[in-house]
């Protein structure tokens, strides 16, 4: 049976004939495929942008291989002008600088034509960044635009991911209801070499910013103070490894964000000679009463692990907090019973393992103490199923957790509570292969997650599945 992406491939590749009325083309009776419809197209393009797959025969490698990018879609807008008012759109919705980067195959005037349709904007490349040979070569060949100049054009974006605080100017004066930010600083793309770019200025001036994203981003204490002084709106911030920010400055920075209602938070060896879990624990609890979501990455020995957890855990007061990600090397007894402690208010649990975990009988008597858990996820290390690698788990749509686990453990997870209706899996193709138990045989388990397109229809078989989700797409994000 053609798998949908099949089709999807081969409605691209039918001559562009304007005298000869679609799906009636030529292509099409050659491939013996049926083209898919407007409305199958609309949902394969604002889904899967970029779209890519990866080697059917290195199923867990982490290389990827580029299956589309908006210049083959462009294509397939040329066939006529109901395929190009339906499709452009869901088509320039996303713009990921890296696909035109791999392929150059996008005009400059292309870009510049639609560009004010962008509403997501990833530039994961810095102006400096060296990383490619020739970079000045490619930029003349291909005609492209200066990485910085993107924003400007967009006047509808509302999103935008940054390696660099130099791509602020032009997206603050063109995108000042911009609701989401995503800075990158990459390598030493820091706020010392951009001081003429002001960007704690120009944050500041972003009014409507609800989501903040730090990453391996050197702020000082005094200019996040300034910014979130200012961004009382603010409902999700995240924070990861190099954010710097004293101890002394805790309080402060949670007292500007009465709204906040989302805490991301990375503690790593880098920081802790500043880290004080318990200061910010009381600080979440006395100045951010709506926090209701908590993620903490806590990578240390056992007892400084375990302590901090437990002080984070319990930061979201009596009942508030109701989803929570945890990510260490294992769980430890005092976490198990912090959690516990929240068995009445706890929704949504996922936790990931960075090291191999093989107590999987802690976890299952943990969902079952857990009253009103409804989505449940782990990943970890297994070694008895021959992973090689780290598996790590994602949030998908805000509210579903998907995850890498065995099937043994979804079947004692799944007998073990009665209230859990979401059990989220991911299959790699190692497992259908090599004729391990796959989960159609519990029957509460309602989405599956795959990497390898080639099992689709195979997923689609199962009995107990109610949907399968084939995740291709670069915008999965956590916005816990």
């Amino acid at each position: 049976m053609i798998s949908i992406e099949q089709r999807f491939v081969a409605t691209l590749s039918i001559p562009a004939i304007p005298s000869v009325p679609y799906p009636s083309s030529p292509g099409a009776r050659i491939m013996n495929i049926n083209p898919l419809s407007i409305p199958e197209i609309l949902i394969q393009v604002s889904n899967f942008i970029p779209l890519w797959i990866r080697k059917p025969h290195r199923s867990l490698s982490r290389n990827t291989e580029y299956l589309l990018c908006p210049g083959d879609l462009l294509a397939c807008c040329l066939v006529s002008k109901t395929w190009r008012a339906a499709m452009l759109p869901a088509l320039w919705r996303i713009y990921d600088e890296s696909v035109r980067t791999f392929h150059g195959r996008i005009p400059l005037e292309v870009l510049s034509k639609y560009a004010h349709l962008f509403e997501i904007v990833h530039i994961p490349f810095s102006d400096n960044d060296n990383r490619y040979v020739g970079r000045q070569q490619w930029q003349q060949r291909f005609g492209m635009l200066r990485y910085s100049d993107i924003p400007f054009h967009a006047s509808q974006l509302h999103e935008l991911v940054v390696a660099s605080d130099r791509f602020l100017y032009n997206f603050e004066i063109s995108s000042p209801k911009a609701r989401v930010i995503d800075i990158q600083a990459d390598r030493g793309d820091t706020l010392n070499d951009y001081i003429s770019t002001d960007p704690v200025h120009l944050i500041k001036r972003l009014w409507s910013l609800e989501h903040m994203r730090l990453r391996r981003y050197i702020f000082h204490s005094t200019d996040l103070e300034a910014i979130l002084r200012c961004k009382t709106r603010l409902q999700s911030l995240e924070l990861f490894k190099y954010c710097n920010v004293e101890e002394r400055m805790l309080m402060v920075l949670f007292q500007a964000l009465p709204g906040l209602e989302s805490l991301v938070w990375a503690i790593s060896k880098m920081n802790i000679q500043w880290f004080d879990s318990t200061v910010i624990a009381r600080a979440i609890r006395e100045a951010c009463p709506r926090v209701h979501s908590l993620s903490l990455t806590v990578l240390f020995g056992r007892q400084t692990s375990d302590r901090h957890l437990v002080n984070m855990i319990s930061s979201g007061g009596s009942g508030t907090l109701t989803r929570i990600h945890i990510s260490t090397s294992d769980l430890w007894p005092m976490t198990i019973d912090t959690l516990l402690q929240r068995r009445d208010a706890l929704t949504h649990l996922r936790i990931t393992f960075r090291l191999p975990l093989t107590r999987f009988e802690k976890i299952v008597e943990l969902v079952a103490e857990l009253n009103r858990l409804k989505s449940f996820g782990v990943a970890g290390k297994h070694h008895d199923v021959g992973f090689t690698e780290y598996l790590k788990a994602q949030v998908i749509d805000n509210t579903e957790t998907v995850a890498w686990m065995k099937p043994s453990l979804v079947s004692d997870v799944h007998d073990a509570s009665t209230t859990l209706s979401d059990i989220f899996c991911r299959v790699p193709a190692r497992w259908a292969l090599r004729g391990y138990p796959t989960v159609n045989e519990y029957g509460r388990v309602l989405k599956i997650h795959v990497f390898d397109i080639w099992l689709l229809e195979r997923l689609r078989s199962m009995k107990h599945i109610n949907e399968v989700v084939v995740n291709k797409s670069f915008y999965v994000r956590d916005s816990q």
